[in-house]
Parts: C-alpha cells; structure tokens; sequence
C-alpha cells in the first residue's frame, strides 16, 4: 500500500480526471463528491474542499469531451453535472432517471451511460453534455446495475443482477446505441440452471486475439442469491460471443468496485463490507487461447457441453437481436409487445419532448412516432 487517505466520510464511487490530476469520490452519507489534487508524480493527495450533490450519491465518472464529472444520485434520482475545470455545480438532470447507481462515459464519443435499476422498465439512459438524448430499453432484462464501455468498439456493456445477464448496446446498421442482445450466465448444466446474479463490470478491450472482443469482468456475489462471492474473467466480449467465464474467489459482497489497468493488466475489486479491503487479480491475454471450451449458445441446446448437472462450471447462452432497429423501439411500454397501449402512450406525449416517446429521436412527440409504432402493430419486442 502507498498511502490511505483520510477525511472522506462513506467513500464510495471513484473516478480520474487526467487532465487536472483530480480523483472525485462520491460520500453517499454525506450526500456529498470530495476532490482530490494528486500530485505528477502520484504521492501527495490534497483533500479539496466537498461538492453538494443530490441525496445518496453512488457513481461518479469523468467526461473528457465536455471535461464534466458525472454523479449518479441514486435516492433523488438524478444526475449532477460539474465543471472539472473550476469544480462547480454546472445543472442537476431529472426526469429519466430511477435509482440510478452507476454510469460511464465515452472517452471518444463523449456520451455518458446511467443504468436506471428501479422501475417496472429498466433501461439505460443516454447523456450528451447537459442534455438526455436516448433513452434505451433492456426489455425483460431486470435490475441493471454496473456498466462499462468498450470504446475501441463503441460497445455498452450492462451487468443485471435479474436475469442474471450481460446486456450489449451498440451500432447496428450506421444507428448507434441499439439493444443488440444479452448473454445470460449459470452455473451447472442441470435443469433448472442456477443463475449467476451480476454486480459490477469492467473491460480490458486489447486482451485476446483480434475480433474476439477483449477481455469482461463481472462480480458476482452471495448477497444477491449467488452461490459464492467471485469475480468472473469472462474471455471474449461481444465480437467473440463470450466464453464460458474463469471464477476467482474475493472477498465479501463484491458489489460496487471493480476496475481494470489496462497498462498493467491488472484487475482491483472491492468489497464493500470489508472497508479498506481490494482484491487484485492479474488478467491474462493468453487465457483465451486454449484454457475454455465452446460456449453453450441457444442454438447448442441440443448438444450440451460435457461437464456434469451438478458442475460448478459456469455456462453461458447468447440472444442476439436480429430484429430491425425501428421496430426495437416501438414497444413504448415495454411489455413485450407493439399494441394499442403502445399507440395510446405515443399518443398521450404528442407534442412534446418526451424522450419514452419520441422514437426517431428528432426531438419531438409527432405523427412520424406514430408511424413507427402502427407499422410494428403486434409484432414482438425481443425477448427470450
């Protein structure tokens, strides 16, 4: 250890600002972000006087385009946006926000990804400087709660904790940020399968050979109906369709802390219980090669892999989203289905910005969201 520093009540959420040298860590007791001035060479640390944000704030991240920091407030549900540069309160975003906990940035895109956990309709909201411009929908994925971006691809990465699911945002077809489908995670290959409930999640994107994908991290934890506290080395992302994961066992409830050195290729989980407590794991490109087996997708069903009903092993199965972009956004209230309740809701929002509703993003509630909703009418949203 190099250093502890102190006056920071209920640490939380942490992220780097290069460009000032500040770190900004979240204090969700005091519903308040403390930064602190480091040094070039990384040995001095100066507590810089503590920002007000909204009430129990959670994640934090830093926006190089816009040189904002994010917070994620997670009981106001709302967003509060600060200068980097004079470390003042820029503007506080609402209404697209429920329990929101954590978020990321984009460092090329500058777009920031906020995880909405609560709500009948979970989904991922988009920022753009000061401003919502998406919102997206997981569908029948429930309880999102970490998040990590791949920016070399211009991939989300969405961790659940029910259904137990790794859920991917990406382009398709020259349209950014479309719901591109989930790979689901359990353990043993018996019937029924034991979920694996997923907490936080980072990614090494170079790691492994080219087009797989890079390397995912997720935590999964006893708290959440797991069967061991782990962190899981999944070897291909998305490119990849993912692989079968390597568990590493860590320490109490793995919940709100992970992060990757790129440099280093070093991976730090913390375990909120255990204050003080980081594990860290080493992640290794040449795992990929020859260490896991095929994965067992959907369309494998009907040969499974080897190992036994009671395996430990955790198994994965991908759904891809293969239906057409306009249509993955008409189902307005995310019941599965394009109906009259979709058309009603539409209907009811005319007019306004209402970003639920407005599904060709041209900043307005109008006849062509309309359109889109009655040429979908009784088509299925995708679900498994």
């Amino acid at each position: 250890m190099i250093q502890t520093i102190g006056g920071i009540t209920a640490a939380n959420g942490i992220t780097h600002d290069p460009l000032h040298n500040v770190l900004w860590v979240t204090n969700h007791s005091t519903d308040q972000v403390t930064p602190i001035q480091v040094n070039a060479d990384g040995t001095a640390f100066a507590v810089l006087p503590a920002i007000v944000v909204g009430d129990s704030p959670w994640g934090v991240t830093y926006d190089p385009v816009h040189n904002y920091i994010y917070v994620a407030n997670s009981l106001s549900d709302s967003i509060t946006v600060i200068n980097a540069e004079t470390r003042l309160v820029v503007t506080t975003i609402t209404g697209s926000f429920l329990r929101p906990f954590h978020l990321a940035a984009n460092p090329v895109t500058g777009k920031v990804y906020v995880v909405n956990f609560g709500g009948p309709s979970q989904n991922v909201a988009v920022l753009n400087g000061t401003a919502v411009s998406k919102v997206i929908s997981l569908y029948d994925s429930k309880e999102p709660y970490g998040l990590a971006i791949d920016e070399t691809r211009n991939l989300v990465y969405v961790a659940t904790v029910e259904p137990h699911r790794i859920v991917v945002i990406g382009p398709v077809k020259g349209k950014p940020d479309q719901f591109l489908g989930w790979a689901a995670f359990h353990r043993g290959f018996g019937n029924p399968r034991r979920p694996v409930p997923l907490r936080v999640i980072a990614v090494n994107p170079n790691l492994g050979p080219a087009g797989d994908g890079g390397h995912l991290w997720a935590t999964t934890t006893l708290a959440d109906g797991g069967e061991s506290n782990q962190a899981l080395l999944i070897p291909k992302g998305w490119g990849g369709y993912f692989h079968f994961p390597l568990a590493q066992n860590v320490d109490t409830y793995p919940a709100d802390g992970i992060a990757i050195d790129r440099v280093t290729n070093r991976v730090y989980i913390s375990s909120g219980f255990v204050p003080g407590l980081v594990t860290v794991v080493g992640d290794h490109a040449n795992l990929c090669a020859n260490a896991f087996t095929k994965i067992a997708s959907l369309e494998d069903e009907a040969n499974p892999p080897a190992p036994a009903e009671d395996s430990d092993q955790i198994g994965v199965e991908i759904w891809e989203n293969k239906e057409d972009v306009t249509q993955a956004t008409s189902d307005v209230n995310g019941d599965g289905v394009v109906n009259i309740l979709d058309l009603a809701l539409v209907a009811s929002r005319f007019g306004t910005s209402d970003l639920t509703a407005d599904l060709n993003a041209d900043g307005q509630v109008d006849i062509l969201d309309l359109v889109i909703v009655a040429n979908n009418y009784n088509q299925q949203e995708p679900v498994n």
